[in-house]
This record gives C-alpha cells, structure tokens and sequence, in this order.
C-alpha cells in the first residue's frame, strides 16, 4: 500500500532542508509548482525561531492564559513588515502529546529538549489578510477559539505556535537570494 503524500508535507520537508534559502532550490520548486513554492516560503517563515511560541501545561502555576498568548501572537502579526501589500498572515497550531516523565512537571528545558519527539495530535491552520481580517474583521476572534481548543492539558501539555506573514516571508526570501 503506497500512502498518499500531500503538498503540505512536501512543502514541509523542502522549508526543513533550505528550499526557502537556496535560490537554486527555490527556483526548481517554483518552476515544478508556483504554489509549491509560496508554500515553501510561508513555511520557511513559520519555522524561524522568533515566529514560534511554546506554550506548556504546568500544574502549579497555569502557562499563561488564552488571552496572554494572543497578545504575544498580535504582536508577531502587526509588527511583521508587508511589503508590496504582502499581508496574509498564518498562524499554524499543533497540539503534541505527552511523553514519559511529564507527569512529573515540565520546565522549559525539558519542553525544548523534547519538542521534536513529541507526536503531533492535532494541527489547525487560522489564516486571513493583516488589513482586512485581523484589523478590522473576525481574525482575532477566530484565533481566540482556536487557542482556547488547542490550550495545553495534562494529555496534550505542549501547544507549538508558529506565526507565518507573507509579506515578512517574501522580503525573507529576497534578502537571502540578494534581491533586496
């Protein structure tokens, strides 16, 4: 039996392995598929360090509400630039399971340490237009239930956040090909 690969897998794997920072890379993907490539970028944008949130369950104090972590990701959304209009923005959430030991407490350490062997349980995709959606539209409504799905539990203690803007992906993208 042959299992079915989507394109958001294969976008996954090439923003993992540098399609997103290799010109040539990039240009083979974008002449496969266009919509492969932008994929690939926005992706690439999502993985970049400053654009992740952790957000972890602990028993004594709680992680921080619903409404802490949204101003945390409005920030990220409105602060990120958007050049040539370029503002789509993306806000990836991905549940992932518990592991031995988590019972006993997770600290930040052990959360990092761990959070690429963590399987994932659920992943949900909250997407919209900068101006039109999250300014003035449903946008922040829309992520406010979402987070308060995803919001880590004992079974689910570690919530990863990933916040992708086109624009800031693009201009990303440019500087490292040079064209900017």
């Amino acid at each position: 039996m042959v299992k079915k690969i989507t394109r958001e897998q294969i976008a996954s794997w090439l923003a993992r392995h540098g399609a997103g920072r290799n010109r040539l890379m990039w240009r083979l993907v974008h002449t496969v598929s266009p919509v492969l490539a932008g994929m690939v970028v926005t992706f690439t944008e999502a993985m970049q360090p400053q654009n992740q949130l952790v957000w972890f369950y602990t028993q004594a104090v709680n992680a921080g509400d619903v409404q802490e972590v949204l101003v945390r990701i409005s920030e990220m959304i409105n602060r990120a630039p958007a050049p040539m209009g370029l503002d789509g923005y993306h806000v990836f959430l991905t549940s992932l399971g518990a592991m031995p030991g988590d019972e006993r407490g997770l600290t930040r350490d052990k959360v990092d340490e761990t959070l690429d062997d963590r399987p994932a349980r659920f992943v949900r995709l909250v997407q919209g237009d900068r101006w039109h959606d999250w300014k003035r539209g449903s946008g922040p409504q829309e992520l406010r239930a979402a987070l308060e799905d995803y919001e880590p539990q004992p079974d689910a203690p570690v919530t990863l956040v990933q916040v992708a803007v086109t624009g800031a992906g693009v201009a990303r993208t440019l500087r490292a090909f040079g064209a900017i």
